[in-house]
């Protein structure tokens, strides 16, 4: 069914808090609901950056990729395959059941971790081989903030620089620009920042925090 992006945005924001980081992320039953979300990160920065984005969606089933996007009721857009980054080896479901166990308020934020891009090349690769990938976008949630890298920097900074060095496969990269994916994009952690990997390397919007 075809909905308006910036309502769902709404609807999620009216309950999410509410609900709780245990429950929000541990209950399947909002599982597409964070897809949503993260679409409406993405299309919240296009609209701002004055870029041409879509206003309605389409929640698809597999074996589609997440969303069939509309610039309007009638004209259909891009397929959007939704991905999220999170630190590596860092189980946030499991981090937020066991924090509602025991009335956890505060924690202390980890050390960098000693490979931080493990994680994004992880999920980058077992995405581009999506047999839906050509003519789709595939659009990256990066949730991982500064305390997760060894040096604090914006956000598009850091990531751009980073990943402009993947055109090739190795232990440790792949190769952007085999992509079938006709444009990957990534939004930082607040949601408020993007960038563009493929087929150019654009921000798109930058982030005002440093991530």
């Amino acid at each position: 069914m075809l909905k308006r992006i910036t309502d769902e945005r709404a609807r999620i924001d009216g309950y999410k808090f509410s609900v709780g980081a245990a429950e929000f992320f541990n209950d399947r039953k909002y599982r597409e609901d964070f897809e949503w979300l993260i679409l409406s990160y993405l299309t919240g920065v296009l609209a701002v950056a004055g870029w041409k984005c879509p206003q309605y969606a389409d929640k698809l089933q597999p074996p589609e990729p997440d969303f069939m996007t509309y610039i309007a009721l009638s004209t259909p857009y891009r397929r959007v395959e939704v991905a999220e980054v999170l630190r590596p080896d860092y189980r946030r479901a499991e981090f937020h059941r066991e924090a509602a166990r025991i009335g956890l308020k505060f924690y202390d934020i980890p050390e960098p971790h000693p490979q931080p891009w493990s994680s994004f090349c992880h999920v980058l690769r077992s995405k581009l081989q999506k047999p839906y990938a050509e003519g789709s976008w595939l659009l990256i949630y990066h949730d991982m903030t500064a305390s997760d890298f060894p040096d604090y920097r914006p956000w598009h900074e850091r990531i751009l620089t980073e990943l402009r060095e993947w055109k090739s496969d190795s232990i440790n990269t792949c190769d952007i620009t085999a992509s079938q994916y006709e444009s990957i994009l990534v939004v930082d952690a607040s949601g408020v920042g993007a960038v563009r990997l493929h087929p150019h390397w654009d921000v798109i919007r930058e982030s005002p925090f440093p991530a």
